[in-house]
């Protein structure tokens, strides 16, 4: 009698054990598919660098969450120009990173989707999506700064002097939470707010060639522009609003 209870007790543990099991490998499962498909939505809702910086423009996706969570992270980026080590222009931008949070039993390593870790870059991709662990597997979208150099204008004065300018593009987004309301499946919007245009103008009294640092987070892109009079520098500033539309 005792022999057959004991051996009734292993039947059933071993059921339980079964069927714990193919709960969790179905789980699992489901969360590592949840998690696959938000890292390519956010590359999709990252495809935004040009329309980032044109109002009313808008990029869109719709995913359904049932596992995760979106989340949102500040940072700033602290932005300063130098021509030949003089600061000549200094701004703070606080933006938002998007973050998609897996599912308990997600894990993921750290790897860029879309950009680099560069904080300014001459890249068109002004938008990255990366993932790394913490506090659950993460996918990120993040801003960054573009740095486009458009190279020299040559005109002539009305004595028949040449003047040489440099002209460079500094792009600056920043990511703002807009309306967020309803439930799965949701549309992920990014919209362009607002834009903001600077145009700053250096005239010197020697024609030579100059370095320019764009420093964003304590990283870098260098250029040396040729002979120039002087340097034009457009800073275009956005805002794009996160939103999630639900059902």
């Amino acid at each position: 009698m005792i022999g057959k209870t004991i051996t009734a007790s292993i039947v059933i543990v071993l059921i339980l054990l079964v069927f714990y099991w193919a709960s969790t490998t179905i789980e699992t499962q489901i969360q590592y598919s949840e998690f696959t498909s938000m890292i390519y939505s956010f590359q999709i809702l990252a495809n935004f660098d040009d329309g980032a910086f044109r109002e009313g423009d808008s990029n869109y996706v719709v995913v359904t969450i049932t596992r995760g969570r979106i989340d949102n992270h500040d940072h700033t980026l602290v932005v300063r120009m130098f021509v030949n080590s003089s600061l000549v222009y200094e701004t703070n931008v606080q933006t938002k990173i998007i973050s998609y949070r897996g599912g308990w039993l997600t894990s993921a390593v750290e790897g860029f989707y879309r950009g680099s870790n560069e904080e300014v870059t001459t890249s068109s991709v002004v938008f990255s999506v990366y993932t790394n662990q913490c506090d659950g597997a993460r996918v990120y979208i993040k801003p960054r700064v573009r740095v486009l150099p458009l190279g020299v204008y040559i005109g002539r004065r009305v004595d028949g002097t040449v003047y040489r300018i440099y002209m460079i593009n500094v792009y600056i987004p920043s990511i703002k939470i807009g309306e967020c309301y309803g439930g799965s499946p949701y549309h992920l919007v990014l919209r362009t707010n607002t834009t903001l245009v600077e145009v700053l103008r250096l005239n010197y009294s020697q024609t030579s060639p100059r370095r320019i640092e764009v420093r964003v987070n304590g990283q870098t892109v260098d250029l040396c522009t040729p002979e120039v009079d002087s340097i034009i520098v457009t800073i275009v500033k956005s805002v794009v609003l996160f939103e999630v539309r639900g059902v």
